[in-house]
């Protein structure tokens, strides 16, 4: 029992795991000179007159959709561990509308975007509206490498959308006991 006590006494961290931040590049989703978020991928992309992106005055990006047609986002591939549980977090600052937030784990990064769903074993999605901070939590299934994190604004028939995004972070919540690591569940098939 000392030799217990004596380790709470020395390495207090123990009692309180902290969040480690997993490797998602340009989490302020600062523009390049091609007007593409640094380090993150556009999909789909914005078109130039109803779907932009736009550097916020006050760091960060305006994703503008007013297309009837086609949806704008951008997402970025992170490695996970099988097993361990992520958080994901999304910080608008104002606007008006929405985004889709994702956190999707996959085996591997699939060779088209549009055959994701061939290799997806779980995700965490929300609505979040603008000025909202949306979090997502999500465990790693056994057979996940991967998670795709990805801000989502549908068509302007769903919502005309102009949200400022002042950040985006993924942290690793350390491993969960074996028993509430769910089983990898295929996609949805599409209708």
């Amino acid at each position: 029992m000392r030799k217990l006590t004596l380790l709470f006494l020395l390495c207090p961290g123990m009692l309180f795991a902290q969040a480690a931040q997993v490797d998602l590049k340009n989490g302020t989703l600062q523009l390049g000179l091609d007007g593409l978020p640094i380090d993150w991928k556009a999909f789909p992309p914005p078109n130039g007159s109803g779907t932009i992106f736009e550097a916020a005055p006050a760091g960060g990006i305006v994703i503008i959709d007013a297309d009837k047609a086609n949806g704008v986002g951008a997402g970025q591939w992170v490695s996970v561990n099988p097993g361990y549980k992520y958080r994901a977090i999304l910080e608008t600052k104002d606007g008006t509308g929405g985004v889709f937030f994702s956190m999707t784990f996959t085996t591997k990064i699939p060779p088209k975007a549009g055959q994701m769903r061939q290799c997806q074993v779980g995700e965490a999605r929300k609505w979040v509206e603008a000025g909202e901070t949306g979090v997502l939590e999500g465990i790693a299934p056994l057979e996940a490498t991967k998670a795709w994190i990805w801000i989502y604004s549908p068509t302007a028939a769903r919502t005309d959308a102009h949200v400022v995004i002042k950040s985006v972070k993924v942290e690793d919540l350390g491993a969960v006991p074996a028993e509430q690591v769910p089983a990898a569940v295929a996609a949805p098939e599409k209708k």
